[in-house]
């Protein structure tokens, strides 16, 4: 009886991570004449980060019910319930990345959160926008921050130009103006100081 709930638990696992995947694999940006669309995501290396933790507690848990089901060694219900929890953090990390985006479509924003439903903004209503000292992006609609945005997402730098474009002056930290306005001079920082090895 434990072995076909382990088995449907695994089988179950293996067909939600396909289909995550699958839904992963949508085009990024597309460009027309009139209205440029691009969608912002969390960066790839984190999502498969996720789904690799997701893969290995898989494993480990299947690799530890056969142990301890064939009562091999010295594995506990301890080891199953650790390779779960495993699998399940890098389970609902991978869905968190997925769920995360902003979609550009023209002038309006839409903003994909993890836990909130969605919301949607245009770009007139954006008071200010704050570079923070990590190189993050806060977005204030009506004074209140509706969004930080991670300088790795993809498209941050399409986003950052179209925010220029519309006339939004991005402000910085006083911590972070020397790192980002090198940056935007388009120098990267780590090759700099890779080069001062050199």
């Amino acid at each position: 009886m434990r072995w076909i709930r382990s088995a449907i638990f695994v089988l179950s696992m293996v067909i939600l991570s396909g289909w995550l995947q699958r839904l992963k694999k949508k085009s990024s940006i597309t460009r027309s004449q009139i209205e440029e669309t691009y969608v912002m995501e969390v960066p790839s290396a984190l999502s498969n980060a996720c789904m690799v933790m997701f893969l290995i507690g898989l494993v480990a848990f299947i690799g530890f019910s056969i142990l301890f089901y064939r009562q091999i060694g010295d594995v506990t219900i301890g080891h199953l319930n650790f390779a779960m929890i495993f699998a399940l953090i890098g389970l609902l990390g991978f869905i968190s990345c997925l769920r995360w985006k902003i979609v550009v479509h023209g002038n309006e924003i839409t903003l994909y959160n993890v836990f909130k439903g969605k919301k949607t903004i245009y770009v007139e209503q954006i008071d200010q926008a704050v570079r923070g000292a990590k190189g993050q992006l806060e977005i204030y609609v009506s004074g209140k921050k509706v969004k930080t945005i991670d300088s790795l997402a993809t498209n941050f730098e399409t986003f950052y130009d179209m925010l220029e474009n519309n006339g939004i002056e991005v402000e910085y930290d006083d911590e972070s103006r020397a790192v980002t306005m090198t940056e935007r001079n388009g120098i990267n920082r780590w090759r700099k100081r890779c080069s001062l090895w050199i």
